[in-house]
């Protein structure tokens, strides 16, 4: 695969580099182990304790609203996913769960705070470019709906679609799905995070996968003005 990084990523975004993972022949709906849904239910427990003020004081959740702000694009809207993540969960009483593989990076997520792309990987076509729209276009997130994408608004594709919307919203046509074999993790993060600390979250998240759903994985790093192979 290969990764193309605007260079306005780094002088807009102030995002060195984008991380991701590669993991491949998973099962993503092996059996999760108790220590993990031990976890579940302590980030549960927390998630019904976090207030307001907690999110909106968090640094890494506040880098991803600055991007938003930048974009001029709506916060109410998009927030940060990990912020949305546990909203949706206060509602719930619960996390959402769907397989094993999305509750792990689900649980990698509430603990970091980091937005966490989560794709079929054999759904790309071509490379995949991080950058900021020429021209107007829509994409449908996971959930479904039709959403507008504005000239300016930072997006990941391929040749074919948009994948993920503003670090907010991932596209359905790329969603892991019941038969997804192979996964790519995106962390695109922000001026808050560097790239070593999302690539030990990736790390931590990645070895959890291959304990519980098996297969390989190979993290990367795809820095901004540069072509990454993977």
């Amino acid at each position: 695969m290969e990764f193309i990084v605007d260079e306005k990523v780094k002088s807009v975004l102030g995002v060195d580099a984008i991380v991701g993972a590669l993991l491949t022949n998973v099962d993503i709906d092996a059996e999760l182990p108790q220590k993990f849904e031990d976890e579940i239910k302590d980030l549960t427990e927390y998630a019904m304790d976090v207030t307001p003020e907690m999110l909106e004081e968090n640094p890494v959740l506040e880098g991803y609203r600055e991007k938003i702000r930048q974009i001029g694009r709506s916060l109410k809207r998009y927030p940060p996913s990990a912020e949305a993540l546990i909203n949706n969960m206060k509602k719930r009483q619960s996390m959402p769960r769907i397989n094993s593989l999305i509750d792990l990076y689900n649980i990698g997520s509430l603990k970091s705070m980091l937005s966490i792309g989560a794709h079929d990987a054999d759904s790309f076509t071509g490379p995949i470019r991080f950058v900021f729209t020429e021209e107007a276009d829509s994409f449908v997130p996971v959930g479904g709906g039709t959403k507008p994408v504005h000239v300016g608004d930072f997006v990941y594709r391929d040749d074919n679609a948009i994948a993920a919307y503003l670090d907010a919203r991932d596209a359905d046509g790329f969603k892991i799905k019941e038969d997804t074999k192979n996964v790519l993790l995106v962390i695109q993060g922000n001026k808050n995070t560097s790239a070593e600390m999302r690539m030990e979250v990736l790390e931590e998240i990645c070895e959890n996968i291959k304990e519980v759903c098996g297969g390989d994985y190979k993290i990367f790093e795809a820095k901004a003005g540069q072509k990454t192979e993977i």
